[in-house]
């Protein structure tokens, strides 16, 4: 599970806190493989998910977001490029202004030049997976 807080807004220095927030929050999840002539690690995108609102500890002023995979999901991606399950994952996660018309059903993918990113994380090793 990959966790993020949404942006917190202020207005004069009061909190102006939509509920639910107004922006959504994407998580990349990358694997790091070596490159072809041993020169560096590379990050290889994995997969993509729009995050949704996580629940929070009663009276925590944060609004967090999160996104999940599996086991069986991870392995499965990293399968599919022929990579060893215990390969080195990160994520990044982006969290994207509200659009006008509405939200985009593949906001950093194919709809990437039409959607406002407020900001992104710095990418973060995942350091644990479960059991």
């Amino acid at each position: 599970m990959v966790t993020a807080p949404h942006a917190q807004a202020f207005v004069d220095g009061a909190s102006v806190r939509a509920v639910p927030p107004a922006t959504e929050i994407w998580v990349v999840l990358y694997v790091q493989v070596m490159q072809a002539d041993r020169g560096t690690m590379r990050n290889v995108q994995l997969d993509l998910e729009r995050a949704s609102l996580a629940k929070v500890p009663r009276g925590s002023r944060q609004q967090l977001a999160a996104a999940h995979w599996d086991d069986r999901q991870v392995a499965a991606l990293l399968a599919r490029l022929g990579l060893d399950e215990r390969s080195p994952l990160s994520a990044l996660a982006i969290e994207l202004l509200p659009e006008p018309n509405g939200t985009y059903g593949d906001a950093l993918a194919g709809d990437l030049g039409e959607v406002r990113i407020l900001r992104t994380s710095p990418l973060s090793p995942i350091e644990t997976r479960c059991c």
